[in-house]
């Protein structure tokens, strides 16, 4: 809801700002693009219309109407009458986005369990007491870490589309400590050996819940599968400053 009221606020600013100097300034258009994006300004406007219709597909609003938006951006920034009064507009938005983070939220706890039920009868896969789910790629032979360890990574996180919400990058392990991440990794990387690599599956319950980072891919009550490899455990303290607050 904050990132919609943002970037909407942004947006009127931009449009405010149609009748300054840079606005009016001539762009060269490469071949092939539309006649129409003359100047800065058009291009700027049409690029952030682009911008805006991505996330606005992205949420899931049913019944969404381009052309009432439109005019309602048009409306505020040229200063004309409109059709709601601005702060009954906002009490609206606040409303339906709060009602849509429920509806999401539910949605997922309900997929989650679905997902998570049908993946405990595959072969390999096993569940403990806390719900977590697991499976063995490869065993290693070295010792298991503790909750006062900093561990060595590589992993992949995804969510159960299959879509990618945090990983390594490559041939750059991720160094944190065990008791520094969510609870359902936590007893997951207790689990493993110096060498060995799994893929666990995480209940919300044990992850984020109804509560994740909003500058996030992860959704409400979102089930985290993390493939990772044990590479080292280490007692140093010493942590790469932008890994401390990682997960």
């Amino acid at each position: 809801m904050k990132k919609f009221l943002i970037i909407s606020l942004f947006l009127v600013l931009l449009f405010c700002l149609d009748s300054m100097f840079i606005f009016s300034q001539p762009i060269s258009v490469p071949v092939g693009q539309d006649y129409r994006l003359i100047t800065t300004g058009d291009t700027i406007s049409y690029c952030l219309g682009l911008f805006y219709g991505s996330k606005l597909r992205e949420g899931d609003i049913e019944g969404f109407n381009s052309k009432l938006m439109s005019e309602g951006i048009s409306e505020m920034a040229n200063n004309e009458k409109i059709k709601i009064p601005f702060d009954e507009s906002q009490k609206i938005l606040q409303s339906y986005f709060a009602g849509l983070q429920v509806k999401i939220a539910k949605r997922n706890l309900d997929d989650g369990k679905d997902f998570l039920e049908e993946n405990k009868k595959r072969p390999g896969v096993i569940t403990t007491a806390s719900g977590l789910q697991y499976e063995v790629l490869r065993e290693g032979t070295g010792p298991s870490p503790t909750d006062s360890d900093n561990v060595l990574i590589m992993f992949t996180g995804t969510l159960i589309d299959g879509s990618v919400f945090d990983k390594s990058k490559e041939n750059q392990p991720t160094v944190f400590p065990v008791n520094g991440v969510i609870k359902g990794w936590q007893e997951a990387l207790k689990l493993m050996n110096v060498g060995s690599k799994y893929k666990f599956y995480i209940p919300s319950e044990l992850g984020y819940g109804e509560h994740p980072d909003s500058r996030s891919k992860i959704q409400p009550n979102s089930v985290l599968i993390i493939e990772t490899l044990l590479m080292k455990i280490s007692k140093s303290t010493k942590m790469p400053t932008p890994l401390l607050n990682h997960w």
